[in-house]
């Protein structure tokens, strides 16, 4: 009986030490990607519905595409007003779905850069310094990846909102301030919404920081 106890007693003081231990490396991962975000290259990723808008094409459907082009349009406009106006944390560049898989693959030749003015960067060489990813869509809790790592196939949750990625693609998990949950988006108030979001991003970024920074500074006056 004794030895039972020793035995189970031994499997939760190993899961414990191996939840620390987990959780601490996730704490340095998260400082590391803070420290890079402040002042550094936020790549923010516009809204696109080219298979919807190529589909509308294929059946002849001419004018909903073209309507649909002016609806993304608006939307787009919106979201680079919200960062111009309420992000100051990071350098913001924008850029477009079809450059996702260049950028991926750090292919950044072959992919279309945009300042908050929408004008195309000649110069993206900036990005070989390091950089992350801040999207719309939907948001999973407990990320889900293909097999082979690389690509969001699902999770435990999909409501729309505002999330960081890394320079993989790949969203950045707690305790990074990793999104900001939107839900339903009344059409009517799609600019209150965004801007709602990139101010609260903006601020928790910030206060992410500003933890770091103190939480570092403890842990070398441990080291004297």
């Amino acid at each position: 009986m004794l030895k039972k106890q020793l035995f189970f007693l031994s499997l939760i003081v190993l899961f414990l030490l191996t939840s620390c231990s987990n959780y601490f490396n996730r704490r340095l991962t998260a400082f590391e990607h803070i420290e890079q975000m402040d002042g550094g290259i936020l790549l923010v990723r516009l809204r696109s519905f080219e298979d919807k808008k190529n589909a509308f094409e294929q059946l002849g459907k001419i004018k909903k595409a073209e309507k649909l082009d002016d609806f993304i349009e608006e939307k787009n406009l919106i979201i680079v007003k919200a960062f111009k106006s309420y992000f100051d944390f990071s350098q913001i560049y924008f850029f477009y779905p079809q450059d996702s898989k260049a950028i991926k693959n750090k292919d950044f030749d072959s992919a279309a850069l945009f300042d908050n003015n929408l004008k195309r960067l000649k110069d993206v060489s900036l990005l070989n310094n390091g950089f992350h990813i801040a999207s719309f869509g939907n948001i999973y809790e407990d990320v889900i990846l293909d097999e082979n790592q690389e690509r969001v196939i699902g999770g435990t949750s999909g409501l729309f909102g505002l999330y960081l990625m890394d320079d993989a693609l790949i969203p950045l998990s707690k305790p990074f301030p990793t999104n900001v949950y939107i839900g339903i988006i009344d059409d009517k108030k799609t600019e209150f919404h965004i801007n709602k979001a990139v101010h609260k991003l903006n601020a928790q970024l910030k206060d992410f920081a500003l933890y770091t920074k103190r939480k570092r500074l403890r842990i070398r006056s441990r080291e004297y």
